[in-house]
């Protein structure tokens, strides 16, 4: 399961098929569907995923490209930011004696 889901966007799931994770693609465009159950965007992108895995057990990989690097560099940054900023908070809501 992948954390993050506040970060959930058709970009994101994009991402994550164009470089094989069709897994982890589905589990956001799924996501994204629960908020948007009329989208047809959402359900076509699910549908073209679910019958690829169906045909093709193991995707096309391709090589990581340096916006691939980047991507997943913004993306962990993301999440030490927001670990960062909890641990803030809870640090000025208990001060030390």
């Amino acid at each position: 399961m992948i954390k993050h889901n506040e970060f959930f966007t058709i970009s994101l799931a994009k991402a994550y098929s164009s470089q094989g994770h069709i897994k982890q693609a589905l589990e956001i465009y799924k996501y994204l569907l629960q908020n948007s159950p009329d989208d047809p965007v959402l359900k076509d992108a699910i549908s073209e995923l679910e019958n690829a895995d169906s045909k093709d057990s193991t995707p096309p990989l391709r090589e990581m490209t340096e916006l691939d690097r980047l991507f997943e560099t913004w993306m962990d940054l993301i999440g030490k930011y927001k670990k960062f900023m909890t641990l803030k908070r809870l640090k000025s809501q208990h001060p030390q004696k």
